[in-house]
């Protein structure tokens, strides 16, 4: 149970680093195109981050893919939306 909250804990924190960087970055960076970029890399990276999550929890399922792949679209139109 230890290792399982510590694993859960490690993964959980590293994406919010990943959340709070991109938006931190986005308050210093002013280019438009390089925003739309981290944006990108950033949608990127959470249906990444989900797919191995559920995968290591040995639940994975295409319903898993399918909602973070669904999610991560709309993420993309509301970037291009925006931008």
């Amino acid at each position: 149970m230890n290792r399982y909250f510590w694993q859960h804990t490690l993964q959980y924190f590293l994406l919010l680093i990943t959340i709070i960087s991109v938006l931190i970055s986005f308050y210093f960076i002013t280019n438009p195109q390089l925003q739309r970029t981290l944006a990108t890399a950033a949608i990127s990276l959470y249906p990444l981050w989900g797919i191995i999550h559920h995968y290591q929890e040995k639940n994975l399922t295409l319903e898993i893919i399918t909602e973070y792949l669904a999610l991560t679209l709309l993420m993309y139109w509301i970037v291009a939306a925006v931008f």
